[in-house]
């Protein structure tokens, strides 16, 4: 099915600015990401919606408020806030999941979450079983939202919409080494920060999130192989000043920066021998 124009424009603009963006990273208040994909999504959600509940075949989006905007992974966004109706100037809560096509100008996959569910018998601004306040109420209920961390499961959501189908993405590597000082100091270098944990009667290691990707470092016992071939990547902001770090914390530069076809990257040498790109975002 050919995209709306609208949904071809949130896709370009969106493709656009997370490309320079690494995975977690808050998305700018752009004018690019205002006008072109927030605007975009208040023409295109009701026609998605409404494909499911008639309802929304009437009713209209006057703007998308954001607390909480990041790139999750790899040509994917969430957002996660509060819309206005436009004919009343009522608000109530958003969250939305999108990720864009490889290649073409569409949306492939929406996760769509629209309206706190009403409890109780609707009233004038409550319309359609979903909480609907005043526009003025708009700093104090965005206050909430944010107390909320970006969890948008502690919302009882009154329309919940998927459409297209989601891509498959990686949500968990694990490194096991016999040097796990060492490993996580290396990879605490590229920004990521490790809890520790211990599942049961399990061995403690350490749990890091790049997005939705879990990155783990686990003790490898003395009978257990400990890999040295497996090539990772890393997006960072400034690969010449993680190099100049890593160098001094002894690792072992495999090719030095440079600009390439891919970007400016570098490799290097994790403390186990594993090559680890790095390529600047």
């Amino acid at each position: 099915m050919m995209a709306s124009k609208a949904e071809a424009i949130i896709s370009r603009a969106l493709r656009t600015i997370l490309a320079d963006l690494p995975m977690g990273a808050d998305i700018p208040d752009t004018e690019a990401f205002r006008q072109a994909v927030l605007s975009g999504l208040e023409w295109w959600l009701p026609g998605v919606i409404g494909e499911i509940h008639p309802e929304w075949l009437r009713m209209a989006l006057d703007g998308i408020y954001p607390v909480v905007a990041r790139k999750t992974v790899d040509g994917e966004a969430e957002i996660f806030g509060q819309c206005i109706f436009i004919d009343d100037q009522t608000l109530t809560p958003i969250y939305l999941r999108l990720q864009i096509a490889h290649t073409k100008d569409e949306i492939s996959w929406l996760e769509c979450k629209v309206g706190e569910r009403l409890e109780g018998k609707p009233s004038e601004t409550s319309e359609h079983g979903m909480v609907r306040l005043p526009y003025q109420s708009l700093n104090e209920t965005s206050k909430r939202l944010l107390r909320m961390n970006g969890n948008p499961d502690e919302i009882d959501w009154a329309y919940s919409v998927t459409y297209g189908q989601r891509r498959p993405f990686l949500t968990l590597l694990v490194l096991r080494t016999r040097q796990v000082d060492k490993l996580l100091t290396f990879y605490r270098m590229l920004g990521l920060v490790f809890a520790e944990e211990q599942h049961g009667t399990g061995p403690v290691h350490y749990a890091a999130k790049a997005g939705d990707l879990v990155f783990e470092i686990y003790p490898a016992s003395e009978d257990r192989h400990v890999d040295s071939t497996t090539r990772l990547g890393f997006a960072v902001a400034n690969v010449d000043g993680a190099i100049a770090a890593l160098q001094q914390f002894g690792s072992a530069v495999v090719a030095q920066p440079k600009t390439t076809d891919r970007g400016y990257f570098a490799v290097v040498r994790d403390p186990d021998g594993r090559a680890v790109e790095l390529c600047q975002r």
